[in-house]
């Protein structure tokens, strides 16, 4: 673009053109009740300029045609048919049958890191869930016990520092993942359940500690005895910890 005049709102090379002779394919347009854009798809303008306020980001390329053209017949009724329902019906069953084309082209083929590279598109079959909307619950455990295949979304990738790494979004899932995951069986408790007797022995009362008295006739009768009594204390405390009767050690 070799400068903008503001005042005009279009670039010097628009000025130059329309000096030429030629006029944006709007305006050339509506001489015949046309749109641009089918004047832009039937004439296939070739020669384009800015316009607009000539700020970043609020400039556009506009189409520029001759004055002196004049279109055929066939080529007046081929763009009034572009503006029509019939066509505009024609173009979106086109487009939904080039995405379907392009979607049965996708393979569900996980990459390098470990995801699928979704820019390219979502494979047929498959569904693409972002962050936000994945099921509270939804575990990699959950999924692969359901037979569901799945695969981490990559978007793009993110600039860390010098490097590049991986931009992920969700989960592509195959459709039909919800239905599989609610036919799974209820989830086994985490921790077994004890065995009877175990909770039996648990919930019965403990044994009574013994008095300080019986306690002190012990210790004394283990002082005072001349002979080693290691296996007879041995068995006091394995009586005290049974919960056993320890009356029977107690001497006066």
């Amino acid at each position: 673009m070799a400068g903008f005049n503001y005042d005009s709102g279009c670039s010097n090379n628009m000025l130059e053109a329309r000096e030429r002779g030629m006029m944006n394919i709007g305006a050339w347009g509506r001489r015949y009740r046309v749109s641009a854009a089918a004047v832009e798809n039937v004439m296939c303008p070739t020669e384009a300029h800015h316009t607009g306020t000539g700020r970043r980001g609020t400039s556009r390329l506009t189409y520029v045609i001759s004055t002196k053209l004049e279109p055929t017949a066939d080529q007046v009724a081929e763009m009034k048919r572009y503006d029509s329902p019939a066509g505009k019906q024609e173009r979106a069953d086109l487009a939904a049958k080039l995405e379907a084309e392009r979607a049965a082209a996708v393979k569900f083929e996980i990459n390098q890191y470990g995801n699928l590279d979704i820019r390219g598109g979502i494979p047929a079959g498959y569904e693409h869930i972002r962050d936000q909307f994945v099921p509270y619950g939804t575990t990699r455990s959950k999924m692969n016990q359901a037979g569901i295949k799945f695969a981490a979304a990559m978007t793009g990738f993110l600039k860390c520092g010098r490097h590049y790494i991986p931009a992920m979004d969700g989960i592509v899932v195959e459709i039909g993942w919800r239905e599989k995951l609610a036919a799974l069986p209820p989830a086994a408790p985490a921790v077994p359940a004890a065995p009877a007797a175990q909770v039996a022995a648990a919930s019965a009362p403990m044994p009574a500690w013994p008095g300080k008295a019986v306690m002190k006739k012990l210790v004394d009768r283990a002082y005072r005895s001349a002979d080693p009594i290691a296996g007879e204390i041995a068995a006091i405390y394995k009586a005290a910890r049974d919960g056993g009767d320890l009356g029977q050690f107690a001497t006066a």
